[in-house]
């Protein structure tokens, strides 16, 4: 009986080491496991980053999260809508933030990405964190040249709609043209034509768009040092790289 007791005992006491050490330890990712969101608790607190390797033309929860880093850093238009799919217009946002960080431009989504792209979002944080102030800028100057640049901005707007309008107007002209057609081949071969020559018709529009942006804010950089404006102030106490583009 005793003999018993000694053996139901030590199986208990195995049972429960048993238990407490697999809450210790953490589980061994396989490919099949969903990733965590982020390395650590710690991690979490300071900047969000998927802990998954992503790779272009991949649809993912994580991808969303990646856009919004590269929307907060200036590497996709700040009016962008984010979504789950790794497309063209994110791998090449990718691609132009691994060139700035000397690495890789494969756009892929990796262990060395990822750092960089942390510790990339970490710097804005604590750059968003300070407070500049310089006594020396000319106000009037700067009143003139953000009015100047504003406008500017509003002018390229004015001729980015336009543009847009006339392809559309185009597309419109082209497709009426093509269901006039009675050859069904013809008529085949006006629509896609039509639908490249529309296609391209809005690359060169927003070929120009980013153009007058990128112009316009090397101008008004350029007279901001003018008016003795301090980096901070030159782009409005804002991390801006171009964030519009």
């Amino acid at each position: 009986m005793i003999k018993k007791l000694i053996f139901y005992s030590i199986l208990f006491g195995l049972f429960i080491g048993s238990v407490v050490l697999a809450q210790e330890i953490i589980p061994i990712q396989t490919g099949t496991e969903p990733a965590p969101l982020v390395l650590s608790e710690v991690v979490t607190s300071l900047i969000e980053i998927p802990n998954m390797n992503l790779q272009p033309g991949v649809r993912n929860p994580h991808v969303r999260r990646i856009q919004e880093l590269l929307i907060s850093l200036g590497y996709l238009p700040a009016n962008l809508q984010t979504t789950d799919n790794f497309g063209p217009q994110t791998r090449r946002a990718m691609i132009n933030f691994q060139r700035d960080r000397g690495l890789p431009a494969t756009g892929f989504f990796g262990p060395l990405t990822r750092e960089a792209l942390r510790n990339k979002a970490q710097e804005r944080k604590e750059k968003e964190r300070e407070v500049v102030i310089d006594e020396n800028v000319n106000v009037a100057c700067m009143k003139v040249a953000v009015e100047k640049r504003e406008n500017a901005f509003l002018a390229a707007w004015d001729i980015y709609s336009r543009d847009i309008k006339t392809a559309r107007e185009a597309r419109k002209t082209d497709f009426l043209a093509a269901w006039n057609m009675q050859d069904p081949k013809e008529r085949h071969n006006a629509i896609k034509t039509a639908w490249r020559e529309y296609r391209e018709a809005l690359k060169n529009t927003r070929n120009t768009w980013n153009r007058l942006q990128r112009t316009t804010w090397a101008q008004f950089n350029q007279e901001a040092r003018n008016c003795r404006a301090t980096i901070a102030e030159t782009r409005d106490l804002e991390i801006i790289e171009i964030a519009e583009e």
